[in-house]
């Protein structure tokens, strides 16, 4: 049996998600985990409720392939955009790596 899935207020999410973008002005984009942190939609739905949101106007996607790594910056419609995605970061959250 599969997992139930939780409920989500798109409303919430998108305000959460708002409010998450103006506090990034000039700082990396949110990563995908922080996004899904944020909003509370799963990890495999948490691009598609981004892309809703971009079709309603009210978010900029801007994405960049140029490093051979896709990255991406989001801004309020209209608003400053947040610096582009980080790789290779290492967090208090990430895990160490495997022992052999």
């Amino acid at each position: 049996m599969s997992r139930p899935k939780r409920a989500v207020d798109p409303d919430r999410a998108t305000i959460n998600l708002l409010l998450l973008l103006s506090q990034r002005i000039d700082r990396p984009c949110p990563t995908r985990r922080e996004l899904v942190a944020q909003t509370g939609y799963p990890y495999r739905d948490v691009m598609a409720f981004l892309l809703t949101l971009q079709d309603r106007g009210l978010i900029e996607i801007e994405r960049s392939v140029e490093t051979g790594v896709a990255c991406r910056r989001m801004r309020i419609a209209g608003g400053q955009w947040t610096g582009w995605t980080e790789r290779g970061r290492k967090t208090a959250t990430s895990k160490p790596p495997a022992r052999p």
